[in-house]
């Protein structure tokens, strides 16, 4: 790396406040944080750029839903306290990430970004948030999943 250069995408999940029982987790999650911060630092004269993406706990998928069966849905009611009133979706972080790996994040190094809709902003359990409308949700399409693309492979059967 040193002679081409490159890019590392760290990843840690949320770890901005207090939680109970997880006191060894927080600590590995908070030293990947400083990690990242310093080998930005340290790497930066290579040519060698280190991030982080911090997902929140409030990003959800139908996979882990089924982890926990959907009788145990242990992700419903969490928006509530999220700003942007929804969860959050596996394809907004690994676009995230895909960003930071791309050449339009050729000036960012050492950062830590959180993914999180506004929650590490505001965790507050005293005070409700204003009723709103969730935001808007990004969804990926597949090139081989669109339209066009199912096409063109039924016409290549034929």
């Amino acid at each position: 790396m040193k002679h081409y250069g490159g890019v590392i995408v760290n990843m840690a999940m949320d770890m901005w406040n207090g939680f109970p029982g997880m006191s060894h987790s927080a600590a590995a999650r908070a030293g990947v944080v400083n990690l990242t911060k310093t080998l930005g630092v340290e790497w930066a004269q290579s040519n060698v750029r280190v991030n982080c993406v911090a997902p929140g706990s409030s990003i959800v998928s139908p996979t882990a839903v089924a982890n926990y069966g959907e009788e145990r849905n242990v992700f419903q009611g969490l928006e509530v306290n999220i700003p942007a009133k929804r969860m959050g979706t596996v394809e907004e972080i690994s676009s995230a990430v895909c960003f930071l790996l791309s050449p339009g994040a050729a000036f960012i190094t050492g950062q830590t970004l959180r993914i999180d809709g506004g929650q590490s902003l505001y965790i507050n359990s005293n005070t409700a948030l204003p009723d709103s409308a969730p935001s808007d949700v990004y969804e990926w399409q597949s090139l081989y999943d669109s339209p066009s693309h199912k096409a063109v492979e039924a016409k290549a059967k034929l």
